[in-house]
């Protein structure tokens, strides 16, 4: 039984399965009243881990963006927003690999004076996105905003707005008070278990335990994962339509006098996902859409690899490479669609 014990260990830490790894979302949150829904918290800093593909320390800066510090606007200073989910704030990744970061990168080649800002939240669908930019707008002020629109957006703005806090190391999200007090009295009754010491240490040192309580417990356990939200969500039924949220969008360019351009970011399983989505929903002929997929896919082959190359093995999101060839994809489409750029 030793024997098959130690092999069954040593088997473990060399597969690395995903029912072994952990699933950390960071404690950078907290509530956003004036919006109904969360935030990243200014000089936050947490951890984020998927499974053993994604270990990363994040860091949100003073005014809480997951970018670098805003400094005030140079002269000349061409200023682009991108406005998005987790694809675009990037928090599994540095600031610097992120497509908003890479993409001024792409766009200096040609454009100086540009400088891109990421208003990325993770776990907010359009409507949410936009209201984040309304708030913003008068401080930024941009020339241009890119709405790096995904296909699951819309089913995030018909479950509504959630709050987001951290306590004691873990991430809650809920809609009112007694939703909140649950999760607390979920994670509380976790943590202060006579034996929770004991199964923490067992669960820092052994992969075989962690497989256990795995097949015991389900994938959400609380040792394995820190982020707890209500066991049942609510579709909206007054949820703004995708198509009111991009005419919305619109008004808001006319209003701010900035171009306003949709970026569909291609599923891993779809790359057309996002696109056809899109295409269904949007009737403002003064947004522009800038299809990345094909552009995505030439830049893709000319490196030798597919489009599920650009992507985590498990997690959904776009890894670094695919975050750098979305960059240079846009950047490319900008440059045809913007000439001033």
């Amino acid at each position: 039984m030793l024997v098959a014990v130690v092999a069954s260990e040593v088997t473990l830490r060399r597969l690395q399965p995903r029912a072994v790894g952990s699933v950390l979302q960071p404690c950078v949150y907290e509530p956003d009243p004036d919006l109904g829904g969360f935030r990243y918290r200014g000089g936050a800093e947490g951890r984020v881990r998927r499974g053993f593909e994604i270990d990363h320390r994040v860091r949100i800066n003073a005014v809480g963006l997951h970018d670098r510090r805003l400094s005030p606007r140079a002269p000349g200073e061409l200023r682009i927003v991108a406005l998005g989910d987790s694809f675009t704030a990037g928090i599994y990744l540095p600031v610097e690999q992120g497509w908003p970061r890479r993409l001024e990168d792409a766009l200096r080649t040609r454009r100086p004076g540009v400088r891109v800002i990421n208003l990325g939240l993770d776990g907010t669908g359009t409507d949410a996105q936009l209201d984040r930019l309304q708030q913003r707008i008068p401080a930024l002020a941009p020339d241009v905003v890119l709405l790096a629109f995904y296909a699951n957006d819309p089913l995030d703005d018909a479950q509504g707005r959630f709050a987001r806090v951290c306590h004691r190391g873990y991430v809650l999200m809920f809609r009112d008070d007694a939703k909140a007090a649950a999760l607390r009295g979920r994670v509380d009754e976790h943590l202060d278990a006579p034996l929770a010491p004991i199964g923490a240490a067992l669960y820092r040192s052994s992969y075989l335990w962690r497989l256990g309580l795995y097949v015991a417990l389900g994938p959400r356990h609380l040792a394995r994962m820190n982020f707890l939200t209500p066991s049942r969500r609510i579709r909206r039924a007054d949820a703004p339509t995708l198509e009111a949220s991009l005419r919305r969008f619109g008004r808001m360019a006319r209003r701010g006098g900035f171009r306003a351009f949709v970026v569909p970011v291609p599923p891993r399983e779809d790359a057309r996902g996002s696109l056809a989505v899109l295409r269904r929903n949007n009737h403002d002929p003064t947004i522009r859409v800038l299809d990345v997929t094909r552009h995505l896919a030439a830049l893709a082959r000319a490196e030798g690899r597919t489009h599920r190359d650009l992507y985590y093995r498990y997690d959904n999101h776009l890894n670094a490479d695919g975050q750098r060839l979305f960059a240079r994809a846009v950047a490319g489409l900008l440059f045809r669609a913007a000439p001033p750029l």
